[in-house]
């Protein structure tokens, strides 16, 4: 608790610590028996009231205390330690809205209190009122003229800029035309235009403000000339800017303002400082290929998605400003058209309105709009004149030859070096080396081909255990993989034991196992046959036995060294298994292993992830609950890497498990939502601002994510399912479909690696397309099946069946009207869909993501029951209106027999469907489709209700489904 109690006497706070103890020590019922006793003996003292509500709550009774706790706040309390309770209560709830409102009334009693106005500022950013943040902020600072409550105001007026890119979806005239305008204006009252701090200014986060509302609306130049001033007046006692972020923040200012020469020159010096900087590396060989002017090919011939060269798949815009090509190509092209004018004009910045609203959208405020481009400001067009005259011939060959020399010089004064081991200027050159092959630009001398620095890479790093992913990027340069393993494999150094070569020691174990991953990822295992990968899974196996001795001593939270070899083995017979489907043998070989290979490294997660879905395509939900239990999923990943579990318990007919699981899931995304706002308020209170921005959109992604969306609805259906026979618990669940187009994809599906053959996977960006569209598919057709059960309950009521045709309850279509419509939506979904079926309907490999159960709902006809049932029920309530002469009629009997047919008929397939097949030699395998087919039927006909109890609904206690 730890409350502020300076307006108590010395008595009342010492009657009350006993109580603050008890809250602080969790003794709840305690806490609650001393409030009502020093209640009743000081009846002045509402603090007591407050602390009693927050007992209560915490004690579990959450209707008395906010009972209690509203009744305090009508009374408008304005003592601060009775506040101070009702806030840490009303935050405990969740109901930030009430401690705006109590603070809004004590801040009216009393004008001049400076807390309660922080305070009443904080509930705003709670809540995300940004005006208000805005108002109160200028209250406050009038007040008391301190400088954080000005900046206060100034980052609500960013923040409204920031909701109003969001509410438009980048579109943003408002943000552009008058909010970001004005944060600039008034942030340039303590900053000065030339980027200089004036007398008031007094700390770099402020600096740091103005130069966030800079990069939003593109003023490069501007933020460029501030912060290189702002660096060169610390020795004199400046503002402090930290060298690492001087650095970045330079070095992409010079890349997206197109100076080249500049950039390279920037990157080649922090390089000298620290040689082993990637990111410096990654720019320096940027600013150089850029510089030739044929740099626009490379991201579509290498098959990137990210603008800046050599990002690796999980790399992102660390800055947040957005995407280089369309502010390169735009500035440029105005400079075409526009004259030489005053460059000093533009780097003291312009406040124009008029000219701020010529410009570019932030992705650092909206991540989702890569594709907008907008005009750049004129500060852009005006700094491309200098590298525009330069000779672009001879200008890029130097560039092209120095970027060579510093390269190889980093590596010789490596080599020389006794330091630790640099991959920095190895990897550089390795860059280098493919971009200028993608561009088809004439290869130095000093330069060796692509397989050559591959080859030399592995040589001097394939001891490390991140070798093999390093040079994963470059192996489709190899042009001859037989001469470069050949090559690769006489580095590893190894003994021969029992008639076998196994290696030397640890560091050679890996360069084995970095060899043999490599080996696979260049084909060689796809043109083995089915008796030669059993050889080399037996090969591995005993390699794997072998090189167990060198992790001997490790403790059970490592990971042993020798997993790699027992990792290759699984992919192998998972090979064999997808390459023979019906014969499982394979796959319940890859789980043996897994299982063995869990006992002796229980902390490896590729182990168990992978376990988990060798169960999920076998229908074993409980083992793979075990093992994915043991991952300790919290907080944030369960958006990351959930649907590894929770794409398998309905369909598997776990649903105790699938109820406990989406519980726990909405707890953490009810807990990060309030998280954050606590983080939002620190962040204010410490200034940082660029924190702030992060937070905001963390926020944002997780309230559009597709994931907690999907376990949002599959626990309504599910709760739709236990209520099946009770139709006005049905009328009651609320159901509030998402915004289809705002939804986003938050899973990490690079988690499980994959060490297929380079040039026959899918690509990773094709498959995590395909998977988000498969799953907003099937999260319509849910939405939409729920939809119709209430729809449906409604008609099946009092209620429902007295209403006409064409009547309206309340401003409401009645229930015959609405499930017509809802009918017509479903069926234009559902033909949408299978008319996309080949693409919508695949099955997907093992170690791609988990397939939704789109698949089987068409294919085994649940589609096309759905419509028929509802179909026949919208005809018997229409034909049941009263006063129509169709109401005395009998019901149709096509709609029956079209109904009974369709019922049959997914009967009929799930009965031809196997559960256990038997191969020509006795084999046994299991059909998964068989228990998810049961698991639709079951749930769709009510088939529960003799196992109801089972169910964690209503209090009644959990079972296995038998």
């Amino acid at each position: 608790m730890a409350l502020v109690t300076r307006t108590l006497t010395d008595v009342e706070e010492r009657r009350l610590r006993p109580i603050y103890d008890a809250l602080d020590q969790g003794n709840y019922k305690s806490a609650i028996q001393m409030s009502d006793r020093l209640y009743k003996k000081q009846k002045s003292m509402v603090v007591v009231k407050a602390l009693k509500a927050v007992g209560l709550w915490r004690s579990g009774r959450q209707e008395d205390a906010m009972v209690l706790a509203d009744e305090i706040s009508a009374t408008g309390p304005s003592d601060e330690p009775t506040l101070q309770a009702l806030s840490i209560c009303y935050r405990d709830m969740g109901r930030h809205d009430m401690i705006a409102i109590i603070y809004e009334a004590a801040v009216a009693k009393e004008r001049t209190n400076e807390e309660y106005h922080s305070h009443l500022f904080m509930a705003y950013v709670r809540l995300h009122e940004y005006k208000k943040q805005q108002q109160t902020a200028m209250s406050l600072y009038k007040l008391r003229p301190k400088n954080p409550y000005y900046f206060w105001s100034v980052m609500s007026v960013v923040m409204q800029a920031v909701e109003s890119l969001n509410v438009s979806e980048g579109s943003g005239d408002v943000a552009y035309n008058l909010y970001l305008p004005l944060a600039q204006r008034m942030a340039e009252k303590f900053v000065g235009r030339d980027g200089s701090a004036t007398e008031q200014a007094e700390s770099g986060p402020q600096l740091r403000l103005y130069i966030i509302i800079l990069e939003m609306q593109r003023k490069f130049v501007a933020a460029l000339n501030m912060i290189r001033r702002s660096s060169s007046r610390q020795s004199g006692g400046g503002v402090d800017f930290e060298p690492m972020f001087v650095a970045t923040r330079v070095g992409d200012y010079l890349v997206r303002l197109g100076r080249w020469r500049e950039a390279f020159a920037h990157f080649a010096g922090t390089l000298g400082g620290q040689p082993d900087d990637w990111p410096a590396w990654r720019g320096l060989v940027e600013s150089a290929l850029r510089g030739s002017g044929r740099s626009g090919a490379t991201a579509a011939q290498s098959g990137a998605g990210s603008d800046r060269l050599g990002a690796q798949p999980g790399d992102s815009d660390v800055n947040g400003l957005g995407n280089i090509e369309s502010d390169v190509t735009d500035a440029k092209s105005e400079t075409e058209t526009k004259s030489k004018s005053e460059t000093e004009t533009e780097s003291t910045g312009e406040t124009n309105a008029t000219r701020d609203s010529q410009i570019g959208v932030n992705n650092a405020v909206d991540t989702d709009n890569h594709s907008e481009h907008v005009k750049p400001s004129d500060d852009q067009s005006d700094s491309y004149k200098g590298d525009s005259e330069e000779t672009p011939k001879d200008s890029d060959k130097d560039l092209l030859e120095e970027v060579v020399s510093v390269v190889n010089d980093a590596i010789v004064a490596e080599e020389c070096s006794r330091s630790h081991r640099l991959r920095g200027p190895y990897l550089a050159r390795l860059l280098l080396a493919k971009e200028m092959s993608a561009l088809g630009l004439p290869r130095s001398g000093q330069l060796a081909s692509v397989e050559d620095l591959c080859l030399h890479y592995f040589h001097r790093f394939g001891g490390k255990p991140s070798c093999c992913r390093d040079l994963e990027p470059y192996l489709r340069g190899v042009e001859n993989p037989e001469r470069f393993l050949a090559e690769a494999l006489d580095s590893v150094e190894r003994v021969v034991v029992a008639e076998r070569r196994y290696p030397a020691d640890l560091a050679n174990s890996r360069r084995h196992q970095g060899w043999l991953t490599m080996a696979r990822r260049l084909g060689v295992h796809s043109r083995m046959g089915p008796e030669e990968l059993l050889a080399v899974t037996r090969d591995l196996r005993a390699y794997y036995a072998e090189a167990l001795r060198h992790g001997a001593g490790l403790l059970p939270t490592e990971v042993q060294h020798a997993d790699g070899y027992l990792l290759l083995t699984v992919h192998v017979l998972l090979d064999l298994w997808e390459t023979e489907p019906r014969r499982a043998k394979y796959l319940y070989h890859a789980i043996g292993i897994l299982e063995a290979g869990i006992e002796k490294s229980s902390a490896d997660f590729d182990l168990r992830l992978l376990l988990v879905r060798c169960y999920s395509r076998l229908g074993a939900a409980n083992p793979a609950a075990l093992h994915f239990r043991a991952l300790d999923v919290k907080h944030i990943l369960w958006d990351t890497i959930g649907y590894e579990m929770t794409s398998l318990l309905q369909p598997a007919g776990r649903y105790a498990v699938a109820w406990t699981r989406y519980t726990e899931i909405g707890k953490s995304s009810r807990g990060a939502n309030r998280e954050t706002a606590e983080q939002l308020a620190l962040a204010y209170k410490a200034g940082n601002f660029a924190k702030i921005l992060e937070i905001v959109e963390l926020r944002r992604r997780l309230n559009r994510s597709l994931h907690y969306a999907k376990v949002h609805w599959e626990q309504k259906f599910l709760e739709v399912v236990l209520l099946s026979d009770d139709l006005e618990g049905l009328q009651d669940v609320e159901f509030i479909a998402p915004d289809w187009d705002l939804l986003r994809d938050n899973r990490d599906l690079s988690v499980l690696s994959d060490f297929g053959k380079l040039d026959v996977n899918r690509g990773s960006e094709e498959v995590a397309k395909l998977s988000f569209d498969m799953e907003v598919a099937w999260l319509r057709v849910r939405c939409f099946s729920m939809l119709l059960l209430n729809c449906g309950a409604l008609l099946l009521t009092e209620g429902g069946r007295g209403a006409g045709e064409g009547a309206l309850v309340n401003g409401t279509a009645t229930p015959t009207r609405r499930l017509r419509g809802l009918l017509l939506h479903f069926e234009e979904l559902l033909e949408d869909i299978r008319s996309n079926s080949s693409r919508l309907c695949c099955r997907l490999r093992i170690r791609e993501p988990p397939e939704s159960p789109l698949r089987l709902f068409l294919g085994f006809g649940h589609d096309e029951l759905w419509l028929r049932a509802f179909s026949l029920l919208l005809a018997s309530a229409e034909l049941s209106l009263p006063g129509e002469p169709s109401a005395k009629a009998s019901v149709n009997l096509t709609l029956i027999r079209d109904f009974l047919s369709a019922l049959s008929e997914v009967c009929k397939r799930c009965e031809e469907t196997e559960f256990i097949r038997t191969a020509d030699d006795g084999e046994l395998s299991i059909e998964s489709d068989y228990l998810y087919n049961a698991a639709l039927t079951i749930k769709y006909f009510g088939l529960h209700k003799s196992s109801r109890n089972m169910y964690p609904f209503g209090g009644k206690s959990c079972g296995t489904f038998r």
